[in-house]
């Protein structure tokens, strides 16, 4: 069993270690195709394997953690939705260039499954992490300065320099994943104060603030706040201090850089908040137009709430019901395949059901972890990560590029728990 167990959370993190970096320049998509068929390989050699070898494979999934059986009930939700799918083709394979249909979300459930079975997060895999997002961050400076171009994609900032996206083929997935990476390198650090993190800290934050990615940057600082809460309870006021005087610096200096550019992207940030919640009538061109992209799909939700449209098949409502609103945002460049929102997009596209299942899977996973928090110092790990990423993904949709991590995220978090619940009852 243990050997079982050792081969799965290998290939597992094999998934977390070489899917950001797979890319096919010149085939199908150059970047999603082969991320996607990588993950769901991998996973159907993992189930292949317990199905095989565990020795409790006549155990029904949902006996091993009640928060698996909310999210099976999420994944029931999508496929009943995807029968009654506007596209079911589409609903299966995923959005054309995206491939995050049924296949691909039924991989990310049986990942939490098999992470909460098998995966453990230890300070070694972190440590591995941070050498992958040291890679991708190498690539995005020579990218930022106009220098290396993998997938033959163009994000300009100003004249001298471009919005990075390393191989992950958007700014906005790049600076997602930097959320988890910063975490990890923060609570390394204030960990252990060993200099290295700082460092590695810092070059993830630049990369991040390089992709100009809003909604990650209020993903970071979350979970930066939930660790450094934690850490001020042990004391750490010297290592938080080291963090945030760096990144104050690394501010200052790329703003300085790019004329203005960050502190602009920050003050926008509470402007546009700022103008959501105090006005009646806000901006629909706010958020990057995802006022108008929320506006528009809260106003369809009523049409099917309870199967939604399929997933991978928001852009069905703009092309058949919102075509002006499409053309307003085809001509500024706005894709209509998400709305930016991951829990809106469940609800739009899946239904009320799928979205409460959704929910109360995570809300449960965040409880467990919170009572343990005290217990050990990676519980607060994840709680940073989790809330993080979830705080981000309200401004974003799911993505081949980088959503696994989170489901990984998840199950390892529920791997954890387990152990330290199980070593609590061996010691009574």
């Amino acid at each position: 069993m243990k050997t079982l167990e050792n081969n799965i959370s290998r290939l597992i993190f094999i998934i977390l270690v070489f899917s950001p970096i797979l890319i096919s320049p010149g085939i199908f998509d150059d970047t999603y195709f082969i991320k996607a068929s990588f993950i769901i390989v991998i996973t159907m050699l993992i189930s292949i394997k317990h199905l095989l070898y565990a020795k409790d494979k006549s155990k029904r999934i949902y006996n091993y953690f009640k928060e698996v059986r909310w999210f099976l009930g999420y994944f029931f939700f999508i496929a009943v939705s995807t029968i009654f799918s506007v596209d079911p083709l589409n609903s299966i394979l995923g959005y054309e260039n995206r491939w995050e249909g049924l296949i691909v979300v039924f991989c990310y459930i049986l990942l939490l499954f098999f992470s909460a079975k098998y995966f453990e997060l230890t300070e070694k895999r972190m440590d591995f992490l941070l050498v992958l997002a040291s890679v991708l961050s190498l690539i995005s400076i020579f990218q930022f300065l106009g220098k290396m171009n993998l997938n033959d994609l163009y994000y300009p900032i100003n004249d001298s320099f471009l919005r990075p996206y390393s191989t992950l083929g958007n700014p906005n997935y790049l600076g997602n994943l930097m959320t988890i990476f910063i975490c990890i390198s923060v609570y390394l650090y204030l960990k252990s104060s060993h200099i290295f993190y700082l460092v590695g800290s810092g070059f993830f934050y630049l990369v991040q603030l390089m992709t100009l990615t809003r909604g990650a940057w209020v993903g970071t600082v979350t979970g930066l706040v939930v660790l450094f809460s934690f850490f001020m309870r042990k004391k750490a006021w010297k290592q938080i201090g080291s963090i945030i005087i760096t990144f104050i610096f690394i501010t200052i200096g790329l703003d300085l850089i790019l004329g203005g550019v960050i502190v602009l992207r920050f003050f926008s940030i509470l402007m546009e908040f700022f103008n959501l919640t105090t006005s009646n009538n806000p901006d629909p061109e706010g958020g990057s137009y995802r006022i108008l992209l929320w506006s528009t799909a809260i106003k369809e939700f009523p049409r099917r709430p309870f199967l939604g449209v399929g997933i991978s098949n928001i852009g069905y409502i703009f092309e058949n019901y919102h075509p002006q609103v499409k053309a307003i945002l085809d001509s500024v460049g706005v894709s209509t395949e998400r709305v930016h929102n991951e829990l809106l997009q469940i609800a739009v596209t899946t239904g009320i059901f799928s979205l409460i299942c959704y929910l109360a899977g995570f809300g449960s996973i965040i409880r467990r972890i919170f009572k343990n928090v005290s217990a050990n110092n990676d519980f607060v790990l994840y709680l940073a990560i989790l809330i993080g990423y979830f705080t981000q993904s309200l401004f974003s949709s799911s993505v081949i590029s980088f959503s696994y991590y989170f489901w990984i995220m998840l199950g390892s978090a529920l791997y954890k728990v387990r152990k330290h619940e199980l070593f609590l009852e061996n010691i009574r």
